[in-house]
């Protein structure tokens, strides 16, 4: 799809259908080739956060507040909020930026921020964040995750927009 809005259509169209619902946060330079070595562009800096009995958080609850605290400490809620979304199991964070960057230019940024939330011990999935071919849930869609339990994927703090020079520095 081309527009923010035929992938929204399409994901609610999969959601009732009852299959999982994710998007790329990458542009790539070939069609329907979703790998790190064809992506083009990110909008973004990202975090998966899981949650759960066998998990690092227990809950969302302690997620969030794990996350206040990364924020407090790092300087990073003088900048502004990031978005955050309840994915079904845990938490995904979002910090879109004003403009795309070039791949090349955004990893190195992605890897210190992985790096920072290593030494702060905040505990996000160090997979997820640097990924440039990672895929994410779909706010309004369902996790399908658990059999017979289906879990709304929804917005739970509308967030800021940022330059990315000032996450960069």
């Amino acid at each position: 799809v081309d527009t923010v809005v035929e992938v929204y259509n399409a994901t609610m169209s999969f959601s009732h259908m009852g299959y999982e619902s994710y998007y790329a946060l990458a542009s790539f330079k070939e069609k329907g080739k979703r790998t790190a070595a064809n992506a083009n562009k990110m909008r973004c800096l990202f975090v998966d956060i899981d949650c759960g009995a066998t998990k690092d958080y227990a809950n969302k609850q302690a997620a969030r507040a794990a996350m206040d605290t990364f924020l407090s400490e790092t300087g990073f809620d003088t900048l502004g909020k990031p978005y955050v979304i309840s994915s079904g199991g845990g938490l995904h964070l979002y910090w879109p930026f004003t403009q795309d960057v070039d791949v090349a230019v955004w990893k190195p940024v992605a890897e210190n921020f992985k790096r920072l939330a290593k030494v702060q011990s905040f505990n996000i999935d160090f997979g997820v964040t640097a990924d440039t071919a990672r895929i994410l849930r779909v706010p309004d869609t369902n996790n399908y995750k658990l059999v017979g339990k289906p879990r709304l994927v929804k917005i739970l703090q509308e967030g800021d927009v940022f330059e990315f020079d000032t996450i960069a520095d």
